[in-house]
């Protein structure tokens, strides 16, 4: 039981960090279907996608190779349906 536990433990650490940090490579970012939104007022792109527990989290870059974040910019509420 506890090589599953260290296993899924060492699984999750680059998530955790990633999520615990104001800054990451994009190497570091976790995401799953996310998309890069470029606006070209401010230099600046938005790399957004679903977060975890629902929501939609983003992270901020001027070069597409630093990025702050993550910034949970929409929460899911509880009463939402389905569930």
């Amino acid at each position: 039981m506890f090589a599953l536990f260290h296993r899924s433990l060492l699984f999750l650490l680059p998530f955790l960090l990633a999520a615990m940090t104001d800054a990451a490579q994009l190497s570091e970012i976790r995401m799953r279907d996310a998309c890069i939104l470029p606006d070209p007022e401010t230099q600046t792109y938005y790399l957004v996608a679903s977060a975890w527990r629902g929501g939609v989290r983003q992270y901020t870059s001027r070069d597409l190779k630093d990025w702050e974040g993550p910034e949970i910019i929409w929460q899911t509420p509880e009463e939402f349906w389905p569930g």
